[in-house]
Protein backbone atom coordinates (compact mmCIF):
# COMPACT_ATOMS: atom_id res chain seq x y z
CA UNK A 1 0.00 0.00 0.00
CA UNK A 2 1.43 3.70 -0.69
CA UNK A 3 2.15 5.71 2.31
CA UNK A 4 -0.15 8.26 2.84
CA UNK A 5 2.31 11.20 1.50
CA UNK A 6 3.29 9.23 -1.80
CA UNK A 7 -0.53 8.36 -2.21
CA UNK A 8 -1.43 12.56 -2.02
CA UNK A 9 1.03 13.21 -4.80
CA UNK A 10 -0.65 10.60 -6.58
CA UNK A 11 -3.75 11.71 -6.29
CA UNK A 12 -2.54 15.64 -7.17
CA UNK A 13 -1.41 14.23 -10.74
CA UNK A 14 -4.53 12.55 -10.94
CA UNK A 15 -6.54 15.87 -10.58
CA UNK A 16 -3.97 17.84 -12.83
CA UNK A 17 -4.61 15.61 -15.33
CA UNK A 18 -0.18 15.18 -15.51
CA UNK A 19 -0.76 11.36 -14.75
CA UNK A 20 0.72 10.93 -17.80
CA UNK A 21 3.44 13.02 -18.24
CA UNK A 22 4.74 12.04 -15.12
CA UNK A 23 4.91 8.45 -15.78
CA UNK A 24 6.89 9.39 -19.18
CA UNK A 25 9.43 11.08 -17.36
CA UNK A 26 9.73 8.24 -14.69
CA UNK A 27 9.88 5.88 -17.62
CA UNK A 28 12.24 7.99 -19.61
CA UNK A 29 14.71 8.39 -16.37
CA UNK A 30 14.61 5.16 -15.20
CA UNK A 31 15.79 3.71 -18.90
CA UNK A 32 18.45 6.38 -18.81
CA UNK A 33 19.83 5.91 -15.43
CA UNK A 34 20.20 1.90 -16.62
CA UNK A 35 22.12 3.39 -19.68
CA UNK A 36 24.77 5.29 -17.46
CA UNK A 37 24.66 2.27 -15.11
CA UNK A 38 25.35 -0.54 -18.36
CA UNK A 39 28.18 1.85 -19.32
CA UNK A 40 29.96 2.39 -16.01
CA UNK A 41 29.49 -0.32 -14.23
CA UNK A 42 32.71 -2.21 -14.92
CA UNK A 43 34.66 0.65 -13.47
CA UNK A 44 32.66 0.94 -10.13
CA UNK A 45 34.69 0.21 -7.04
CA UNK A 46 32.26 -2.35 -5.04
CA UNK A 47 32.50 -0.39 -2.09
CA UNK A 48 31.54 2.48 -3.30
CA UNK A 49 28.28 0.28 -5.19
CA UNK A 50 27.66 -1.01 -1.47
CA UNK A 51 27.50 2.42 -0.63
CA UNK A 52 25.53 3.95 -3.22
CA UNK A 53 22.70 0.93 -2.45
CA UNK A 54 23.16 1.81 1.39
CA UNK A 55 22.83 5.22 1.07
CA UNK A 56 19.21 5.13 -1.02
CA UNK A 57 18.12 2.30 1.84
CA UNK A 58 19.27 4.42 5.04
CA UNK A 59 17.71 7.66 3.92
CA UNK A 60 14.50 6.19 2.52
CA UNK A 61 14.32 4.67 5.99
CA UNK A 62 14.93 7.62 8.17
CA UNK A 63 14.91 7.95 11.73
CA UNK A 64 12.26 8.06 14.32
CA UNK A 65 10.93 11.52 15.03
CA UNK A 66 9.86 12.78 18.41
CA UNK A 67 6.45 13.62 17.54
CA UNK A 68 5.37 15.20 20.87
CA UNK A 69 8.77 17.63 20.51
CA UNK A 70 8.25 18.41 16.88
CA UNK A 71 4.44 19.48 17.34
CA UNK A 72 5.90 21.78 20.43
CA UNK A 73 8.27 23.33 18.30
CA UNK A 74 6.39 24.05 15.13
CA UNK A 75 3.47 25.56 17.40
CA UNK A 76 6.25 27.66 19.03
CA UNK A 77 7.91 28.83 15.86
CA UNK A 78 4.39 29.79 13.96
CA UNK A 79 3.73 31.81 16.94
CA UNK A 80 6.84 33.48 17.18
CA UNK A 81 6.73 34.25 13.37
CA UNK A 82 3.13 35.65 13.75
CA UNK A 83 4.69 38.09 16.93
CA UNK A 84 7.56 39.21 14.57
CA UNK A 85 5.81 39.84 11.55
CA UNK A 86 3.28 42.05 14.21
CA UNK A 87 6.09 43.96 15.33
CA UNK A 88 6.74 45.40 11.66
CA UNK A 89 5.40 48.88 11.35
CA UNK A 90 4.36 47.86 7.70
CA UNK A 91 2.72 44.91 7.94
CA UNK A 92 -0.73 44.72 6.46
CA UNK A 93 0.00 47.98 5.44
CA UNK A 94 -0.65 48.97 2.07
CA UNK A 95 2.07 50.49 -0.46
CA UNK A 96 0.14 53.29 -2.36
CA UNK A 97 2.31 52.45 -5.39
CA UNK A 98 1.44 48.99 -6.23
CA UNK A 99 -2.15 49.21 -4.48
CA UNK A 100 -0.50 45.68 -2.46
CA UNK A 101 0.50 44.97 0.95
CA UNK A 102 3.90 46.09 1.58
CA UNK A 103 6.38 42.41 1.69
CA UNK A 104 7.50 41.34 4.52
CA UNK A 105 11.16 41.65 4.00
CA UNK A 106 10.25 45.41 2.03
CA UNK A 107 13.55 47.45 1.82
CA UNK A 108 11.03 50.19 0.71
CA UNK A 109 9.20 50.27 3.52
CA UNK A 110 12.32 49.76 5.70
CA UNK A 111 13.62 53.16 4.08
CA UNK A 112 10.23 55.03 4.47
CA UNK A 113 9.97 53.40 8.79
CA UNK A 114 13.88 54.59 8.90
CA UNK A 115 13.72 58.83 7.06
CA UNK A 116 10.23 58.93 9.04
CA UNK A 117 11.97 58.98 11.93
CA UNK A 118 15.21 61.05 10.89
CA UNK A 119 17.90 58.54 10.61
CA UNK A 120 18.77 56.49 6.91
CA UNK A 121 18.32 53.05 6.46
CA UNK A 122 21.03 50.65 6.77
CA UNK A 123 23.06 49.39 3.46
CA UNK A 124 22.38 45.80 4.25
CA UNK A 125 20.23 43.57 6.69
CA UNK A 126 22.86 40.63 6.99
CA UNK A 127 23.85 40.23 10.42
CA UNK A 128 27.83 40.14 9.75
CA UNK A 129 27.83 42.83 7.60
CA UNK A 130 30.39 45.40 8.69
CA UNK A 131 27.49 48.45 7.77
CA UNK A 132 25.03 46.59 9.17
CA UNK A 133 26.46 46.10 12.55
CA UNK A 134 27.34 49.49 12.33
CA UNK A 135 24.38 51.07 12.26
CA UNK A 136 22.98 48.35 14.47
CA UNK A 137 25.05 49.47 17.23
CA UNK A 138 24.11 52.89 16.09
CA UNK A 139 20.60 53.26 16.30
CA UNK A 140 19.50 49.39 17.10
CA UNK A 141 18.25 49.69 20.69
CA UNK A 142 15.50 52.46 19.88
CA UNK A 143 14.40 50.98 16.45
CA UNK A 144 14.04 47.28 16.15
CA UNK A 145 12.12 46.39 13.18
CA UNK A 146 15.49 45.92 11.32
CA UNK A 147 16.20 42.89 13.87
CA UNK A 148 12.37 42.09 13.49
CA UNK A 149 13.02 41.30 9.36
CA UNK A 150 15.89 39.53 10.01
CA UNK A 151 13.71 37.54 13.16
CA UNK A 152 11.13 36.90 10.52
CA UNK A 153 13.36 35.59 8.04
CA UNK A 154 15.42 33.25 10.36
CA UNK A 155 12.51 31.96 12.52
CA UNK A 156 10.72 30.80 9.09
CA UNK A 157 13.44 29.15 7.83
CA UNK A 158 13.86 26.96 10.82
CA UNK A 159 10.00 26.52 10.93
CA UNK A 160 11.07 25.18 7.22
CA UNK A 161 12.89 22.70 8.64
CA UNK A 162 10.51 21.58 11.15
CA UNK A 163 7.54 21.14 8.76
CA UNK A 164 9.60 19.76 6.04
CA UNK A 165 10.65 16.97 8.87
CA UNK A 166 6.83 17.00 9.59
CA UNK A 167 5.49 16.01 5.95
CA UNK A 168 8.11 13.31 5.42
CA UNK A 169 6.81 11.40 8.54
CA UNK A 170 5.28 7.65 7.17
CA UNK A 171 2.75 5.60 9.06
CA UNK A 172 6.54 4.13 11.76
CA UNK A 173 6.72 7.89 12.35
CA UNK A 174 9.90 7.72 10.83
CA UNK A 175 11.08 10.73 8.43
CA UNK A 176 12.74 9.54 5.20
CA UNK A 177 15.18 12.16 4.03
CA UNK A 178 17.16 12.95 0.50
CA UNK A 179 21.00 12.25 0.74
CA UNK A 180 22.97 12.61 -2.72
CA UNK A 181 25.51 9.99 -3.11
CA UNK A 182 28.56 11.36 -4.14
CA UNK A 183 26.76 14.91 -3.89
CA UNK A 184 29.60 17.14 -4.33
CA UNK A 185 30.95 17.17 -7.84
CA UNK A 186 34.96 17.00 -6.93
CA UNK A 187 35.29 15.98 -3.44
CA UNK A 188 32.53 13.49 -3.75
CA UNK A 189 31.02 14.49 -0.58
CA UNK A 190 27.80 13.54 0.56
CA UNK A 191 25.13 16.55 0.17
CA UNK A 192 21.51 17.12 1.17
CA UNK A 193 18.43 17.39 -1.32
CA UNK A 194 14.66 17.55 -1.36
CA UNK A 195 14.05 20.35 0.78
CA UNK A 196 15.23 18.91 4.26
CA UNK A 197 18.67 19.34 3.88
CA UNK A 198 20.21 16.31 6.86
CA UNK A 199 23.98 17.62 6.29
CA UNK A 200 22.65 21.38 7.27
CA UNK A 201 20.80 21.35 10.97
CA UNK A 202 21.56 24.46 12.99
CA UNK A 203 24.10 23.04 15.65
CA UNK A 204 22.26 24.70 18.52
CA UNK A 205 18.79 25.24 19.57
CA UNK A 206 17.38 28.37 17.54
CA UNK A 207 14.56 30.36 18.84
CA UNK A 208 14.09 27.98 21.58
CA UNK A 209 13.55 25.21 19.52
CA UNK A 210 16.47 21.87 19.03
CA UNK A 211 15.66 20.67 15.14
CA UNK A 212 18.00 17.93 16.34
CA UNK A 213 16.25 17.17 19.34
CA UNK A 214 13.19 16.31 16.90
CA UNK A 215 14.83 13.01 15.68
CA UNK A 216 15.20 10.43 18.34
CA UNK A 217 15.42 6.45 19.05
CA UNK A 218 13.12 3.88 19.25
CA UNK A 219 11.61 2.86 22.14
CA UNK A 220 14.10 0.28 23.79
CA UNK A 221 16.84 1.65 21.23
CA UNK A 222 19.24 4.29 22.05
CA UNK A 223 21.79 6.45 19.04
CA UNK A 224 25.24 6.24 19.18
CA UNK A 225 26.70 9.26 17.63
CA UNK A 226 30.31 9.31 16.53
CA UNK A 227 32.62 11.05 15.05
CA UNK A 228 36.18 11.47 13.00
CA UNK A 229 38.26 13.50 15.69
CA UNK A 230 39.86 16.67 13.77
CA UNK A 231 40.40 14.41 10.46
CA UNK A 232 41.01 17.12 8.01
CA UNK A 233 43.45 18.39 10.22
CA UNK A 234 45.10 14.77 10.25
CA UNK A 235 45.05 14.48 6.40
CA UNK A 236 46.29 17.82 5.52
CA UNK A 237 50.05 17.24 7.83
CA UNK A 238 49.95 13.59 5.94
CA UNK A 239 49.50 15.00 2.28
CA UNK A 240 52.00 17.85 3.19
CA UNK A 241 54.29 15.03 4.14
CA UNK A 242 54.71 16.94 8.00
CA UNK A 243 55.59 13.27 10.04
CA UNK A 244 56.97 15.01 12.83
CA UNK A 245 53.34 16.73 13.22
CA UNK A 246 51.77 13.19 12.55
CA UNK A 247 54.06 11.41 15.21
CA UNK A 248 52.82 13.65 18.26
CA UNK A 249 49.13 13.20 17.57
CA UNK A 250 50.22 9.61 17.41
CA UNK A 251 51.65 9.68 20.43
CA UNK A 252 48.54 11.56 22.04
CA UNK A 253 48.56 15.17 21.27
CA UNK A 254 45.95 17.06 19.31
CA UNK A 255 46.45 18.30 16.03
CA UNK A 256 45.78 21.73 17.45
CA UNK A 257 48.43 21.18 20.19
CA UNK A 258 50.78 19.45 18.05
CA UNK A 259 50.76 22.30 15.22
CA UNK A 260 51.15 24.76 18.13
CA UNK A 261 54.68 22.97 19.51
CA UNK A 262 55.67 22.74 16.13
CA UNK A 263 55.17 25.92 15.08
CA UNK A 264 54.17 28.65 18.10
CA UNK A 265 56.36 27.95 20.61
CA UNK A 266 54.03 26.26 22.92
CA UNK A 267 56.56 24.17 25.23
CA UNK A 268 54.10 23.63 27.97
CA UNK A 269 51.53 20.89 29.00
CA UNK A 270 47.86 20.21 27.80
CA UNK A 271 47.17 23.18 25.85
CA UNK A 272 43.72 23.06 25.96
CA UNK A 273 43.75 23.38 29.53
CA UNK A 274 46.55 25.67 30.35
CA UNK A 275 46.70 27.93 27.38
CA UNK A 276 42.74 28.22 26.26
CA UNK A 277 43.16 31.18 24.13
CA UNK A 278 46.22 30.09 21.96
CA UNK A 279 44.46 26.70 21.61
CA UNK A 280 41.49 28.15 20.12
CA UNK A 281 44.30 30.36 17.91
CA UNK A 282 46.11 27.16 16.78
CA UNK A 283 43.09 25.60 15.90
CA UNK A 284 41.88 28.58 13.77
CA UNK A 285 45.32 28.39 12.30
CA UNK A 286 44.86 24.63 11.29
CA UNK A 287 41.77 24.67 10.43
CA UNK A 288 41.32 28.19 8.04
CA UNK A 289 45.03 28.50 7.05
CA UNK A 290 46.06 25.43 5.92
CA UNK A 291 43.52 26.44 2.86
CA UNK A 292 44.61 29.19 1.42
CA UNK A 293 42.76 31.79 3.99
CA UNK A 294 44.37 35.61 3.21
CA UNK A 295 44.91 38.12 6.04
CA UNK A 296 41.98 40.02 5.38
CA UNK A 297 39.69 36.97 5.29
CA UNK A 298 41.19 35.25 8.64
CA UNK A 299 40.55 38.75 10.38
CA UNK A 300 36.50 38.71 9.22
CA UNK A 301 36.01 35.08 10.16
CA UNK A 302 37.43 35.67 13.91
CA UNK A 303 35.49 38.65 14.18
CA UNK A 304 32.39 36.80 13.00
CA UNK A 305 32.52 33.84 15.19
CA UNK A 306 33.78 36.33 18.13
CA UNK A 307 36.90 35.03 18.73
CA UNK A 308 38.70 38.50 18.29
CA UNK A 309 40.43 38.32 21.04
CA UNK A 310 42.74 36.00 19.56
CA UNK A 311 44.56 38.54 17.63
CA UNK A 312 44.19 41.14 20.65
CA UNK A 313 48.01 41.44 20.54
CA UNK A 314 50.86 43.60 20.66
CA UNK A 315 52.94 44.25 17.31
CA UNK A 316 55.69 46.01 17.10
CA UNK A 317 56.92 48.86 14.39
CA UNK A 318 58.34 46.40 12.05
CA UNK A 319 55.45 44.51 11.87
CA UNK A 320 53.16 47.04 11.15
CA UNK A 321 55.63 48.47 8.47
CA UNK A 322 55.99 44.73 6.95
CA UNK A 323 51.88 44.79 6.98
CA UNK A 324 51.84 48.42 5.28
CA UNK A 325 53.85 47.41 2.97
CA UNK A 326 52.33 43.96 2.02
CA UNK A 327 49.06 45.78 1.56
CA UNK A 328 50.25 48.77 -0.21
CA UNK A 329 51.60 46.37 -3.06
CA UNK A 330 48.50 43.92 -3.56
CA UNK A 331 45.75 45.44 -1.41
CA UNK A 332 45.70 49.07 -2.09
CA UNK A 333 42.08 49.67 -0.99
CA UNK A 334 42.63 47.98 2.40
CA UNK A 335 46.23 50.46 2.86
CA UNK A 336 44.21 52.93 2.00
CA UNK A 337 41.77 52.46 4.69
CA UNK A 338 44.24 51.63 7.45
CA UNK A 339 44.75 55.01 8.63
CA UNK A 340 41.05 55.69 9.32
CA UNK A 341 40.90 52.41 11.17
CA UNK A 342 40.22 52.20 15.19
CA UNK A 343 42.91 51.23 17.15
CA UNK A 344 40.92 47.70 17.79
CA UNK A 345 40.41 46.77 13.89
CA UNK A 346 43.98 48.25 13.20
CA UNK A 347 45.20 45.84 15.95
CA UNK A 348 43.12 42.97 14.31
CA UNK A 349 44.12 43.57 10.61
CA UNK A 350 48.15 43.80 11.73
CA UNK A 351 47.86 40.48 13.64
CA UNK A 352 45.97 39.06 11.19
CA UNK A 353 49.03 39.70 8.87
CA UNK A 354 51.40 38.41 11.57
CA UNK A 355 49.73 35.12 11.72
CA UNK A 356 48.86 34.23 8.11
CA UNK A 357 52.36 35.24 7.22
CA UNK A 358 54.33 33.27 10.11
CA UNK A 359 51.88 29.93 9.69
CA UNK A 360 53.09 30.37 5.64
CA UNK A 361 57.00 30.42 6.54
CA UNK A 362 56.22 27.88 9.01
CA UNK A 363 54.39 25.16 7.39
CA UNK A 364 56.63 24.87 3.80
CA UNK A 365 54.55 21.35 3.01
CA UNK A 366 51.41 23.13 2.33
CA UNK A 367 52.49 25.94 0.71
CA UNK A 368 54.83 23.56 -1.69
CA UNK A 369 51.17 21.46 -2.42
CA UNK A 370 49.76 24.82 -3.23
CA UNK A 371 52.34 26.06 -5.72
CA UNK A 372 52.69 22.55 -7.17
CA UNK A 373 48.85 22.03 -7.72
CA UNK A 374 49.01 25.68 -9.05
CA UNK A 375 51.41 25.59 -11.82
CA UNK A 376 50.07 22.26 -12.87
CA UNK A 377 46.59 23.41 -13.21
CA UNK A 378 47.90 27.06 -14.41
CA UNK A 379 49.49 24.88 -17.26
CA UNK A 380 46.60 22.82 -18.34
CA UNK A 381 44.30 26.24 -18.49
CA UNK A 382 47.00 27.48 -20.90
CA UNK A 383 46.65 24.29 -22.32
CA UNK A 384 42.64 23.79 -22.71
CA UNK A 385 43.25 20.35 -20.86
CA UNK A 386 41.51 18.35 -18.39
CA UNK A 387 43.92 18.55 -14.61
CA UNK A 388 43.39 15.03 -12.96
CA UNK A 389 44.43 14.42 -9.56
CA UNK A 390 44.77 10.59 -8.19
CA UNK A 391 43.56 10.74 -4.57
CA UNK A 392 45.36 8.31 -2.14
CA UNK A 393 42.26 5.83 -2.50
CA UNK A 394 43.29 5.69 -5.92
CA UNK A 395 40.00 7.84 -7.30
CA UNK A 396 40.48 10.46 -9.71
CA UNK A 397 39.85 13.89 -9.10
CA UNK A 398 39.15 15.89 -12.07
CA UNK A 399 38.88 19.70 -13.25
CA UNK A 400 37.73 19.46 -17.06
CA UNK A 401 38.05 21.82 -19.79
CA UNK A 402 40.50 24.29 -17.82
CA UNK A 403 40.94 27.30 -19.17
CA UNK A 404 42.18 31.08 -18.44
CA UNK A 405 40.25 33.54 -17.74
CA UNK A 406 40.99 37.74 -17.65
CA UNK A 407 41.05 37.28 -13.53
CA UNK A 408 42.25 33.92 -13.06
CA UNK A 409 41.98 30.02 -14.28
CA UNK A 410 38.65 28.32 -14.43
CA UNK A 411 37.22 24.62 -15.00
CA UNK A 412 34.13 22.86 -15.51
CA UNK A 413 33.23 19.83 -12.68
CA UNK A 414 30.73 17.67 -14.61
CA UNK A 415 31.07 16.19 -17.95
CA UNK A 416 29.39 18.30 -20.41
CA UNK A 417 27.52 20.59 -17.66
CA UNK A 418 28.29 24.37 -18.47
CA UNK A 419 28.50 25.99 -15.21
CA UNK A 420 32.78 26.86 -14.44
CA UNK A 421 34.65 27.74 -10.95
CA UNK A 422 37.31 29.83 -10.55
CA UNK A 423 40.58 26.98 -9.20
CA UNK A 424 43.60 27.85 -7.88
CA UNK A 425 46.71 25.54 -5.82
CA UNK A 426 44.89 26.18 -2.19
CA UNK A 427 41.86 25.16 -2.93
CA UNK A 428 42.74 22.32 -5.10
CA UNK A 429 44.70 20.99 -2.08
CA UNK A 430 41.19 21.39 0.30
CA UNK A 431 39.74 19.69 -2.23
CA UNK A 432 42.16 16.65 -1.94
CA UNK A 433 42.34 17.13 1.57
CA UNK A 434 38.17 16.79 1.82
CA UNK A 435 38.13 14.43 -0.84
CA UNK A 436 40.52 12.24 1.16
CA UNK A 437 38.27 12.52 4.20
CA UNK A 438 35.31 11.47 2.62
CA UNK A 439 36.83 8.22 0.89
CA UNK A 440 38.11 7.06 4.37
CA UNK A 441 34.86 8.16 5.80
CA UNK A 442 33.09 6.24 2.96
CA UNK A 443 35.02 3.34 3.17
CA UNK A 444 34.42 3.34 7.27
CA UNK A 445 30.41 3.30 6.24
CA UNK A 446 30.92 0.34 4.47
CA UNK A 447 32.92 -1.44 7.28
CA UNK A 448 30.11 -0.15 9.93
CA UNK A 449 27.36 -1.78 7.30
CA UNK A 450 28.78 -4.90 7.30
CA UNK A 451 29.54 -5.36 10.97
CA UNK A 452 25.83 -5.08 11.06
CA UNK A 453 24.99 -2.09 12.58
CA UNK A 454 22.35 0.37 11.95
CA UNK A 455 23.42 3.39 10.38
CA UNK A 456 20.25 6.03 10.42
CA UNK A 457 21.86 8.97 9.52
CA UNK A 458 25.63 10.36 8.78
CA UNK A 459 26.62 13.87 8.18
CA UNK A 460 30.37 15.14 6.84
CA UNK A 461 32.35 12.80 9.15
CA UNK A 462 29.98 11.83 11.82
CA UNK A 463 27.62 8.60 11.64
CA UNK A 464 24.72 8.00 13.92
CA UNK A 465 23.57 4.11 14.81
CA UNK A 466 20.14 3.01 16.07
CA UNK A 467 21.22 0.09 18.50
CA UNK A 468 19.34 -1.72 21.47
CA UNK A 469 19.88 -0.16 24.29
CA UNK A 470 21.02 -3.20 26.11
CA UNK A 471 24.04 -3.01 23.40
CA UNK A 472 24.60 0.03 23.37
CA UNK A 473 28.02 0.02 25.74
CA UNK A 474 29.65 -2.20 23.47
CA UNK A 475 28.45 -0.90 20.69
CA UNK A 476 29.93 2.14 20.96
CA UNK A 477 33.37 0.86 21.95
CA UNK A 478 33.21 -1.28 18.77
CA UNK A 479 32.25 2.01 16.38
CA UNK A 480 35.20 3.88 18.20
CA UNK A 481 37.36 1.04 17.35
CA UNK A 482 36.19 0.59 14.06
CA UNK A 483 36.20 4.51 13.14
CA UNK A 484 39.59 4.72 14.67
CA UNK A 485 40.85 2.02 11.85
CA UNK A 486 42.32 3.86 8.82
CA UNK A 487 41.89 1.62 5.31
CA UNK A 488 45.07 -0.38 4.20
CA UNK A 489 45.97 2.94 1.62
CA UNK A 490 45.76 5.77 4.50
CA UNK A 491 47.54 3.01 7.28
CA UNK A 492 50.00 6.30 7.93
CA UNK A 493 47.42 8.70 8.49
CA UNK A 494 47.03 8.71 12.82
CA UNK A 495 42.87 8.68 12.64
CA UNK A 496 40.65 8.60 16.20
CA UNK A 497 37.07 8.61 16.80
CA UNK A 498 34.80 9.41 19.65
CA UNK A 499 31.83 9.34 20.45
CA UNK A 500 28.77 9.48 22.66
CA UNK A 501 25.24 7.41 23.51
CA UNK A 502 22.21 9.34 23.63
CA UNK A 503 17.85 8.88 23.09
CA UNK A 504 18.04 12.42 20.95
CA UNK A 505 20.09 12.95 18.10
CA UNK A 506 22.57 15.94 19.36
CA UNK A 507 25.64 17.52 18.64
Amino acid sequence: PLEDGVLGDVLDLVADDDIKSALLYAQDDAKYCYQIYEKLIDQYPPHELHLSRHTRNMAWAGMKAGIRKLTIGINSLQKQLFEAKQRLPWYEEIDPDTKKPYAVYSKKALAIECRNRGIDPPKSLDKNNADFLEWDAKHGKDITFASDMQAVQRINKHLKGLLAMQERLNSDDRISYNLKYFGADVTGRFSGDGGLNVQNFPRLPQYGVDQRGCLTAPSGKVLLIVDLAQIEARITAWIAGNHAFLDMVREGSSPYEAHARQTMGWTGGILKKEDPELYTLAKVRVLQLGYGSGWFKFAETVKLYGQQDILDRPFSKHDEIRFKEFASAYQPGKATLYPHLSTEDRRQWVNAYIQVDDFRKKNSGITACWKAHDASFKHCAGQGSDYSIQLPSGRLMHYLRCRNESDGATAATQYGGLRRSYFYGANIFQNIVQGTARDIFAWQLVQLDEAGFRIVLHVHDEVVIEIDKSESKAGLDKVIELMSTPPEWAKDVPIAAEGIISKEYTK
